[in-house]
């Protein structure tokens, strides 16, 4: 097996519920650089952590495109382009995602010149199908479609080495999660609620993860995304992931 580190930049979720930042995360391996997910705080918490990644991110990988998922990557692309960056990145998520990036921009910056000393490609995901995401052998990701009220929502299989790690995004429970998770190393679910009885059509409880536990199959599980009831209820649990968390695979 390769090296493998999974940073948590940001693990909260859009209200920044317990002062959590909001969701990324970023997989780095042999010199390669994936981050899922790139909400409102992202750029602060690179600068924080290694500003360096600025220019060395490789894709940024989006589940959807809700604003403490995805709108981080306005500031981000910004900064890129301001600081100097000269190498592609690589945009990935749902089949619109080159339309929502431009509108985003174009929204937080109207008229403002990006530069051309970077290129920036896209790259569209359908369910099922299989995509080595940089071309070069280093991760491979499976799309398995969630279900987030009427927002298109993709979670992933990401292969990396040999560890197989899968990331909802966000989701009610649905028959695709035991696909999403099966066999994997670590599944990083979102967990808005504790109670079954306070999920309405958006988010999953910790109750229906742990009742269904055994059909996920996984050897590890991660949950992020909480909100003030499921902070509460999880404080002593080890399984909730605070930001900054640090895993070495």
């Amino acid at each position: 097996m390769g090296n493998l580190k999974i940073k948590f930049l940001g693990t909260g979720d859009a209200l920044n519920t317990g002062g959590r930042a909001n969701q990324a995360i970023l997989f780095q391996s042999n010199g390669k650089n994936l981050l899922v997910d790139c909400g409102p705080t992202t750029l602060y918490l690179l600068q924080q952590y290694n500003p360096a990644l600025i220019f060395e991110i490789n894709a940024a990988l989006f589940t959807h495109f809700h604003g403490d998922h995805f709108i981080g990557i306005v500031a981000l692309d910004l900064a890129m382009d301001r600081l100097g960056r000269t190498k592609p990145i690589l945009y990935a998520g749902p089949e619109n995602v080159e339309d929502q990036f431009y509108k985003a921009y174009n929204l937080c910056y109207p008229g403002l010149k990006r530069n051309v000393h970077f290129v920036r490609e896209f790259q569209k995901h359908s369910p099922y199908q299989t995509k080595d995401i940089l071309q070069d052998g280093h991760f491979q990701i499976t799309p398995i479609p969630m279900v987030h009220g009427s927002m298109v929502c993709l979670g992933y299989r990401i292969q990396i080495h040999d560890y197989k790690i899968a990331i909802s995004g966000d989701t009610v429970w649905n028959d695709q999660l035991p696909a999403l998770c099966n066999g994997t190393d670590i599944a990083i679910l979102e967990c808005k609620c504790y109670y079954a009885q306070s999920v309405k059509d958006h988010h999953l409880s910790y109750e229906q993860i742990e009742q269904n536990l055994p059909q996920l199959n996984t050897k590890r599980l991660i949950l992020v995304h909480p909100g003030q009831e499921a902070l509460e209820h999880l404080a002593s649990k080890d399984v909730l992931a605070k930001d900054g968390l640090e895993l070495q695979l």
